[in-house]
């Protein structure tokens, strides 16, 4: 089962890119040159790095929060608690590396199931299936499906709610597994992947973590309804998918949206623009998910909160970041956002996808994350004739 696409759409797709001019053929060389790298990668294991949790079981998820660091006035710097300095991050955070290998790992699948698809190459799907077996599956290397440890501090605590925001790479490879479902030889892989995905999102559901993630408030509680969406998707539990989108129309858009379109909790924060895109997006998710499930999130508005407001409180930082008033220490330039790319449909406003164009002008056309490929998407070429 494709989320968010359709088997009519993945064939528009492969004939677009056997087009020789314009965007699709450069990203079709894209696309080729990156299933040819990830075919070199990995594999990635959680087993594969030291041992970071306090449980001392080499199969539970570990990192460390990025933006903490010890306290330079301590007299030990050993024994130094730590302290939160937003937006920078510690390089101890790279000392443990599930993290980058857990996002490694969904780019490469993500890859290879595409460019398999896309291009022909059954040989990429059998690779990427091989990777998510090591990864989820197989005993000796599987990562237990919880994020109890994820975003430690150290000398403070064992692992935060906080830390499921990480889960954005699992996010992509539930994305990647339509794609291994519609070449009909995986079945054995996807009901072993899918049990351990319901095991992620019974946790998510009833642990202490989860639940303080989902009360947590700014772009945290928008991924962690996201996260569980995902799960809930794919496994077609639309129970689950009812609470998400209960929770979007009473506690997000009302609780941490302004009649303006401003996120106040994002603007508080030092990279203010860069987490104000970064929850739109995660909005936006949202209503895509809503709409495949027949449910109209994109025009739903609340005491004049919209997400059509969000996208136009936005705009004229999308069009010239220098006009953004609010701190950003990492000096923000946004490129092409999924957001805006399915609000261009979904709200009927072309003016979204030429600004679109014109933010991804000179850029990389295929990008595995962030949050999913928007290249796969429905709307991506939408100056060409179908």
């Amino acid at each position: 089962m494709y989320l968010f696409l359709t088997p009519e759409h993945i064939a528009y797709l492969k004939q677009t890119l056997s087009r020789k001019d314009g965007e699709p053929r450069f990203l079709r060389f894209e696309l080729e040159y990156a299933g040819e790298t990830a075919m070199q990668k990995g594999p990635w294991s959680v087993t594969n790095s030291p041992a970071g949790a306090v449980s001392g079981n080499p199969h539970d998820y570990y990192s460390v929060g990025p933006y903490w660091w010890p306290d330079p006035s301590a007299p030990d710097p050993k024994k130094a608690p730590y302290i939160r300095r937003d937006g920078e991050v510690n390089p101890e955070r790279y000392l443990y590396h599930h993290v980058s290998d857990f996002s490694q790992l969904a780019d490469a699948g993500v890859t290879l199931c595409a460019a398999g698809t896309l291009l022909d190459h059954p040989e990429y799907l059998d690779r990427a299936a091989q990777l998510y077996q090591i990864w989820f599956v197989d005993e000796k290397t599987r990562m237990n499906p919880h994020m109890e440890y994820a975003q430690a501090i150290p000398n403070i605590c064992n692992g935060r709610g906080i830390g499921i925001i990480e889960l954005g790479s699992l996010d992509r490879i539930i994305f990647s597994l339509g794609f291994l479902e519609a070449a009909g030889k995986y079945s054995g892989l996807l009901s072993q992947m899918d049990q351990w995905i319901s095991q992620m999102l019974d946790w998510l559901l009833n642990s202490s973590n989860g639940k303080e993630e989902a009360v947590h408030g700014n772009n945290h509680e928008v991924y962690y309804n996201v996260h569980v969406g995902m799960c809930a998707l794919r496994l077609g539990r639309k129970d689950v998918l009812e609470q998400i989108f209960r929770n979007y129309r009473q506690r997000i858009l009302p609780q941490q949206m302004q009649p303006d379109g401003s996120l106040p909790l994002e603007l508080e924060r030092t990279k203010s623009l860069h987490y104000s895109l970064y929850c739109l997006d995660a909005m936006a998710i949202l209503c895509e998910m809503a709409h495949w499930a027949g449910e109209d999130l994109w025009h739903y508005e609340v005491e004049g909160r919209s997400i059509s407001k969000g996208i136009d409180f936005l705009l004229p930082a999308l069009n010239n970041p220098y006009t953004w008033s609010y701190q950003e220490i990492d000096g923000e330039f946004p490129r092409d956002r999924l957001a805006l790319q399915w609000a261009a449909l979904r709200l009927e406003r072309p003016d979204l996808a030429q600004l679109n164009q014109k933010l991804r002008a000179g850029q990389r056309l295929w990008i595995a994350n962030n949050p999913f490929p928007k290249t796969l998407m429905e709307g991506y070429f939408f100056n060409l004739q179908r």
